[in-house]
């Protein structure tokens, strides 16, 4: 599976993300099912490509949140 990848590259991985949290200026989107998918997609895009330009040979097929909190 692709966890010894995962965890090989985590440093950047964790930043990748932090950013892409970041980068939500507007809650509203946020708080429906659709804005919160749309981030899974984009968070799953990033992380692939992490491992892509990494050169691991290594896929995730998506991203579960088992919390979401929005602050406004």
């Amino acid at each position: 599976g692709a966890e010894p990848a995962l965890q090989a590259h985590m440093a950047r991985l964790r930043h990748e993300l932090v950013m892409l949290f970041g980068e939500q200026t507007d809650a509203q989107p946020l708080t429906g099912v659709e804005g919160q998918k749309a981030l899974r997609d984009e968070a799953t895009a990033r992380i692939n490509r992490v491992l892509e330009e990494q050169q691991t040979g290594e896929r995730i097929t998506g991203v579960l949140f088992t919390e979401f909190v929005v602050q406004k």
